[in-house]
């Protein structure tokens, strides 16, 4: 049996490598296949088709690229139809895999969309095609279990933040504040500009002036 991952960002790439650690160590005669990343490739998925082209920021960026991406999806694509994996298995990124997901489900592959595009928040219509990108559908929050429901839909299936096994329910906030070298006392603000090189780029700027700003104006304050 053969496997194909799609995947387009830095998140998409950490729950495809969980995925396929799991699969490979109990079904070690499965191939994988797709596209990779930093921790996709620590589980051997070796590919020339590689997140850093599609990881774009903002419509500007996106338009920018628009070229680039395109051919990216065609040239992906047309490697899938080559290898003819048996399941698809597309990871978040709905812009880049629902349009992959259609072509290769015309061509009877089994296609899996793991996790639900915010349809929850805004354009709820994109779930009445749904079934038109792929065969069945895994969520990661538990209130879309219960959205896609009202609409109708109901190939789906609830699995749970894969984080949730990473990171403690409750950490110990001394010991996380040790580790990071924090001092105790004071406010801490974090700067989380973004997964994605791009987001570090465009954010890192703004949110340095901010610290700096609020620093200035409020005490005990730890950026």
């Amino acid at each position: 049996m053969k496997i194909a991952f799609g995947i387009g960002e830095l998140s998409g790439d950490i729950f495809a490598a969980s995925l396929i650690k799991y699969i490979k160590s109990n079904y070690p005669d499965i191939q994988i296949i797709g596209i990779t990343g930093p921790n996709c490739f620590k589980q051997g998925l070796f590919s020339k088709f590689n997140i850093s082209s599609l990881s774009k920021r903002g419509f500007f960026e996106v338009i920018f690229n628009l070229r680039k991406l395109t051919k990216f999806r065609s040239e992906f694509l047309h490697y899938l139809y080559a290898e003819k994996p048996d399941i698809y298995i597309g990871i978040d990124a709905p812009d880049f895999n629902f349009y992959i997901e259609k072509k290769l489900k015309s061509k009877h592959v089994k296609v899996f969309h793991y996790v639900c595009p915010s349809v929850w928040a805004w354009r709820s219509s994109r779930i009445k095609k749904f079934n038109s990108y792929f065969d069945h559908l895994f969520t990661i929050f538990f209130h879309e279990k219960n959205f896609l429901k009202t609409f109708g839909y109901k190939s789906h299936t609830y699995v749970g933040h894969p984080l949730a096994n990473e990171i403690p329910f409750k950490p110990n906030y001394k010991k996380s504040l040790d580790k990071l070298k924090i001092d105790h006392k004071g406010k801490i603000i974090a700067l989380l500009p973004g997964s994605r090189n791009s987001e570090v780029l465009w954010n890192t700027e703004v949110l340095i002036q901010t610290a700096e700003n609020v620093t200035k104006n409020y005490n005990n304050l730890l950026p």
